[in-house]
């Protein structure tokens, strides 16, 4: 009777510990099946996280080369800026001086050269814009618009206007001209109240 009473104590111990066993392999069945549903997701969003870092780095990288290029063009092929006509300013108490010019245009190139060996003091004393025409449309109809307006037919580049001076092309070592742009200068300088042609044209 003993070990009888003893197997019965003993069954009951028994099956709570079966039944244990089976809600601890339940839940690592549980844990298991979420893990490989969450894995694969969390590795989903890492990856695009990463995709997306690695796309904004080259965007910024493409756009810091673009710029770098942009500033290494203009610093070694062109002396003349990039202007356009929302630059200009008319209430400005500095005579106005413009040129159309094209990129790659040698004679332009002579110019710009000529024109930055102007001494500071000259040049601090006026506003200085310049128009590429070959690449931008916008000032090409400006040019004929503008020429058109001082009853010049503009056919090609340089083409400058300082005061009531007009300069249709440049050559380099061309000593008259280079003198003749000076005294035109000269005089938009010393005569603050001088008609500046581009204002009479936007009146017309």
């Amino acid at each position: 009777m003993e070990n009888s009473t003893l197997q019965n104590t003993q069954s009951p111990n028994k099956k709570r510990a079966q039944l244990a066993s089976l809600i601890v392999l339940a839940t690592l069945a549980i844990l298991s099946t979420i893990a490989v549903i969450v894995m694969p997701l969390m590795n989903k969003n890492s990856s695009d996280k990463t995709a997306e870092s690695s796309l904004n780095e080259s965007a910024e990288s493409t756009q810091t080369e673009n710029t770098n290029q942009s500033t290494l063009k203009q610093s070694q092929g062109t002396e003349f800026a990039f202007n356009h006509e929302s630059d200009i300013d008319l209430a400005s108490n500095k005579p106005n001086i413009y040129i159309f010019w094209g990129d790659g245009c040698p004679h332009c190139k002579a110019l710009a050269k000529f024109i930055s060996k102007l001494p500071t003091e000259t040049k601090n004393k006026v506003n200085i814009y310049s128009f590429e025409v070959w690449g931008d449309k916008d000032n090409k109809t400006l040019m004929r618009n503008f020429g058109k307006f001082l009853g010049q037919d503009v056919r090609g580049v340089p083409f400058m206007v300082i005061g009531d001076k007009i300069f249709d092309g440049y050559s380099s070592g061309d000593t008259k001209t280079d003198q003749q742009i000076l005294d035109a200068i000269n005089t938009i300088i010393k005569n603050q109240g001088s008609t500046d042609q581009y204002k009479l044209y936007k009146k017309a």
